[in-house]
């Protein structure tokens, strides 16, 4: 791999070259290359890169690295031309109007049609009656691809809006769900503070057994209903927004 290419690393702060066969270069100042051409480092070989030094490896390669940057420059502005029209190409086939922003529809017609091409021979009248026909064509597929692209338009503004309303459900019911599980852990220390006294009267009164006994297995029916009713109202809570994704 070329060196340069390493200045696509942004999070490259150290670098060491030893053993490389491209550090293999007596004659050649390989260091300060490296610090002229990969400003993001700070460390080369484990030595701090000092200013004067990055300075002074600027200067001496100065004209490697104003083509480098030239060079890497295309190569962005490329890379960027190609994503702008690689989201357009996915904005039009989502819109199902790809192929239909020019003539593409119309050449595709004529592109095998060799009986098109023998009636072109008999003459002006044919090639007038060819262009008309493209103009309408052209037109039609225009009106369908400003459709296309409206229609998509509103289903974009839909999905963000159901995604909007999506997130705001989840954020509601998650903290709905914490409300609830919060009430249940204040309600628990509360039932768990009414069984340790009724264990400790247990263990000092030998009268009344039988009723404490039913006090405390009161406490635990109690205590087991609350549970399984917020393990059923989170769980209906969970159903309610998948059944809502489902259905949008």
């Amino acid at each position: 791999m070329q060196i340069e290419r390493l200045r696509f690393v942004s999070s490259l702060k150290v670098l060491n070259l030893e053993g490389n066969p491209i550090a293999k270069q007596p004659d050649f100042p390989l260091s300060l290359y490296v610090i002229a051409i990969l400003p993001q480092l700070n460390y080369y070989e484990y030595v701090f890169i000092k200013t004067e030094t990055r300075e002074e490896a600027q200067k001496r390669f100065y004209r490697e690295l104003r083509e480098i940057e030239d060079k890497q420059e295309r190569e962005i502005q490329g890379l960027e031309t190609e994503a702008r029209e690689m989201a357009e190409a996915d904005r039009l086939a989502s819109s199902f109007v790809e192929h239909l922003d020019g003539m593409q529809l119309y050449d595709s017609l004529w592109r095998d049609d060799e009986d098109g091409r023998i009636l072109m021979l008999v003459g002006a009248p044919a090639q007038e009656l060819c262009e008309e026909y493209s103009k309408d064509v052209y037109e039609l597929t225009q009106q369908i691809y400003r459709l296309g692209l409206e229609r998509f338009g509103e289903r974009d503004e839909e999905i963000r809006d159901f995604n909007a309303n999506l997130h705001e459900g989840q954020e509601e019911l998650q903290a709905q769900g914490q409300r609830q599980i919060e009430d249940f852990l204040e309600y628990k220390e509360r039932i768990f503070d009414e069984m340790r006294l009724k264990w400790r009267e247990l263990d000092q009164r030998d009268d009344d057994l039988e009723q404490l006994q039913a006090q405390l297995d009161t406490l635990t029916a109690n205590f087991e209903d609350s549970l399984n009713e917020l393990w059923e109202s989170l769980m209906a809570q969970e159903l309610h927004l998948h059944e809502a994704v489902e259905v949008n």
